[in-house]
């Protein structure tokens, strides 16, 4: 099956990453803070209810499987975590799958994978809006507003992604910046109502969350 041009830029660009670099933030290139891509994956996990001890969770784009260390290792506050990850990079599924036995790895694209009916009270998305390498702008926001329609149509709970912000004073042209206003207009309008907005953290990006209705009027 053939994939969008944007998918294949990525899967080119950080295929080329992680063979270079392997597990570690520079091997899915977010630079060499390590603290950073903590910092991330904290703000991530804020999709999850605090009373969730169990649940089912699939990351898009997962890399080789960093958020669910972060998981595993964040205080085991949790029971159970039922993980899937899905990217289109094979060694890093591979490494994934191979460190994480008893989680599940899918190499394939999650606007095209067919996942047979199952859902997951969470889907998450860190670091694939926030980069647009050579597409423009136009072409991204499409890619954009297709995935996370995707992620919300696959999920019970919620979903959270991460983009770069337009508030800053300088811009590089290989990354995707969106005005947090804009884009938490139109996924009130198009995708749901019951949102959150972080902007609130020391990086240049910021988190949207936004859940079911089930979430809320439980």
């Amino acid at each position: 099956m053939t994939i969008n041009p944007i998918s294949k830029a990525m899967k080119e660009h950080y295929a080329g990453t992680f063979a270079e670099h392997g597990c570690s933030s520079m091997g899915v290139d977010w630079g060499e803070h390590e603290d950073r891509a903590h910092l991330r994956h904290q703000k991530i996990a804020d999709v999850i209810d605090t009373q969730d001890k169990t649940f089912s969770i699939l990351d898009a784009g997962c890399g080789y499987g960093a958020f669910l260390e972060y998981l595993n290792t964040s205080g085991n506050q949790y029971e159970n975590i039922e993980f899937t990850g899905i990217d289109l990079v094979s060694d890093m599924i591979e490494m994934g799958q191979s460190n994480h036995p008893n989680a599940e790895f899918i190499c394939a694209d999650i606007l095209q994978h067919d996942f047979a009916g199952k859902q997951f009270d969470y889907v998450v998305c860190n670091g694939i809006l926030t980069q647009k390498l050579t597409a423009n702008d136009e072409n991204m926001t499409h890619f954009m507003r297709q995935l996370v329609k995707r992620m919300f149509s696959l999920c019970d709970k919620g979903i959270v992604f991460n983009t770069m912000s337009s508030y800053v004073n300088f811009k590089a042209d290989n990354l995707f910046y969106n005005d947090p206003l804009e884009l938490l207009n139109w996924v009130m309008k198009e995708v749901s109502p019951h949102v959150k907005l972080n902007h609130a953290y020391p990086l240049y990006e910021y988190m949207i969350y936004a859940y079911t209705d089930d979430a809320v009027s439980k």
